[in-house]
């Protein structure tokens, strides 16, 4: 069965706000870039063609995630209503894609 992508676009959202919580500064812009170059043809193909951009309050983008449009899963009417989890999702399924404009470090 097909899910919708809300589920992956909910759960992006729900880890990226702890992240950026700490400095409000922070923001999430959708936009509709092109997907990165080199990206392999199967992959392409089922990703989405707008992406959600991680900027800090100069407007610097931190990086780019592009998610995909649908998310297959085996789950049952049941499983669905009830919330679906990781193990729904088949092992080593690509999600999304995320892009980084320069290298970054974490010095804590």
């Amino acid at each position: 069965m097909l899910r919708s992508i809300s589920l992956v676009i909910g759960a992006w959202i729900v880890v990226a706000v702890p992240v950026f919580a700490a400095d409000a500064a922070y923001a999430v812009k959708e936009a509709k870039t092109p997907l990165p170059e080199g990206l392999k043809e199967p992959i392409a193909k089922v990703m989405g063609d707008r992406s959600f951009q991680f900027v800090d309050a100069k407007g610097t983008l931190l990086c780019e995630v592009w998610v995909r449009k649908e998310v297959p899963t085996k789950a049952t009417a049941e499983q669905i209503k009830n919330g679906l989890t990781y193990r729904e999702l088949q092992e080593g399924m690509v999600l999304g894609v995320v892009q980084f404009p320069k290298a970054i470090t974490d010095y804590r």
